[in-house]
């Protein structure tokens, strides 16, 4: 709606519209409706990659092309309109044995983060802890929960309980290493407000927070930058995250329509995704800065 308003204002004597994009799916609407249609309505275009940009510095454009894989890779690199399909996280389904660990590294330690998702109708309220090394140098997860029930029967008490207890055993397995962040889905406000009193009656210093309203989308290209450049590890007793991030895959029917969806058909653990995200998706702009 904005973009057609917008090409409604160029009402001058040669006006014109500059824009900018990267490709998305070939179905999305900018593609459909205008560039698929660009004779037809007068619009020129111009088409550069990564490699036309003679101000790039050449390493810098090389260590970029190691961030991205699959989908990202085409879209973004070779600036191809292409359908979002198969593995959301290629690098970990294809080799997950690169980056599963025994323990975590014990260097540069600097704090823990967890991301909760409450359960809903058919899923389960999920919990994962990440370590944060240095200056968001790396993320390691290590270690994961579920609790079964549904939405309209959660037990706070006992959620708020089994996190309290999830907690103390992470600062008992990383003493001097603070549990700083909890970031839970944001939609459960009345169940974030109570897990936030539990905690501070419990004596525990954890901030209770929001999870970032940022697209799933941007989500996992984020952690799938921290897989192609080696920035992420998981412990091998983090079932469920294996699990789940292994298994995690794109919605085909919604790339149909020109949307870049996972799949949430009960075939992958979306919950523990969730949490998985949560974890780290505030801290982003840290993480992967440009």
């Amino acid at each position: 709606d904005f973009f057609t308003m917008l090409l409604s204002r160029l009402s001058m004597p040669g006006a014109k519209l500059f824009c900018t994009t990267n490709p998305d799916a070939p179905g999305h609407w900018l593609n459909v409706k205008y560039i698929q249609r660009a004779e037809a309505l007068d619009i020129l275009l111009y088409k550069f990659n990564i490699d036309d940009n003679i101000a790039l510095d050449k390493d810098y454009v090389e260590a970029l092309k190691k961030e991205y894989t699959g989908v990202f890779y085409k879209r973004f690199i070779l600036g191809q309109w292409v359908v979002a399909d198969g593995a959301c996280y290629p690098a970990f389904a294809d080799t997950p044995e690169k980056f599963i660990v025994a323990e975590a590294p014990k260097e540069s330690r600097n704090f823990i983060s967890i991301g909760l998702d409450w359960g809903g109708n058919r899923s389960l309220t999920a919990f994962t802890a990440i370590m944060v090394h240095g200056n968001f140098e790396k993320i390691g997860y290590i270690k994961d929960h579920h609790i079964t029930g549904v939405k309209g029967s959660i037990n706070g008490d006992r959620v708020n309980a089994e996190f309290i207890r999830f907690v103390k055993e992470l600062q008992a397995e990383y003493p001097g290493v603070p549990v700083r962040y909890a970031f839970c889905d944001s939609a459960e406000q009345y169940l974030n407000n109570g897990l936030a009193k539990a905690v501070r009656a419990a004596g525990l210093h954890v901030s209770i927070g929001d999870s970032h309203k940022a697209e799933i989308v941007q989500r996992i290209i984020c952690l799938n930058t921290l897989f192609n450049t080696g920035r992420v590890y998981i412990l091998s007793r983090c079932n469920l995250v294996i699990d789940g991030l292994r298994s995690a895959a794109w919605d085909a029917k919604a790339a149909e329509r020109g949307e870049d969806k996972r799949r949430d058909d009960f075939t992958s653990d979306i919950d523990i995704c969730d949490a998985a995200e949560y974890a780290f998706s505030r801290f982003m702009p840290k993480l992967t800065p440009h």
